[in-house]
């Protein structure tokens, strides 16, 4: 995963590798684990859903990463909680995903706080 995205900073200042691997640990199954630490590969990296295949990744655990990955800069934010919704792998690590993002202890090096309003994912992922 260091690999793939290297030490980049979140929004908040902490190494971004500490987020997907908060998510993985919230997942029960190792299929869960692998879908949730991937689940901003695709997205924040260079790497893609067929270098993955190459790399042995399984089809159920391409299809949740793929289901987690927005386009860049194409898809509005109820598109991909639609694709999310299709996958039940992709559901469990992106309520893991959520749940790490609304964390306030995440933004204590944060001026600006910036959260989605519950409403509008539970009105996407109800």
């Amino acid at each position: 995963m260091i690999g793939i995205l290297g030490f980049p900073k979140d929004g908040s200042g902490w190494e971004y590798i500490h987020h997907p691997l908060r998510v993985m640990m919230k997942m029960d199954s190792q299929e869960e684990m692998i879908a949730a630490v991937f689940h901003d590969a695709v997205e924040d990296s260079q790497f893609t859903l067929d270098e993955l295949a190459r790399l042995g990744f399984i089809k159920n655990i391409l299809d949740a990463i793929f289901c987690q990955t927005r386009s860049q800069g194409q898809e509005i934010y109820e598109q991909s909680m639609s694709k999310v919704k299709e996958n039940a792998l992709a559901v469990k690590a992106k309520l893991a995903d959520l749940e790490g993002n609304m964390d306030i202890r995440r933004f204590k090096k944060n001026k600006g706080l910036r959260f989605v309003p519950v409403t509008k994912i539970s009105q996407h992922m109800g």
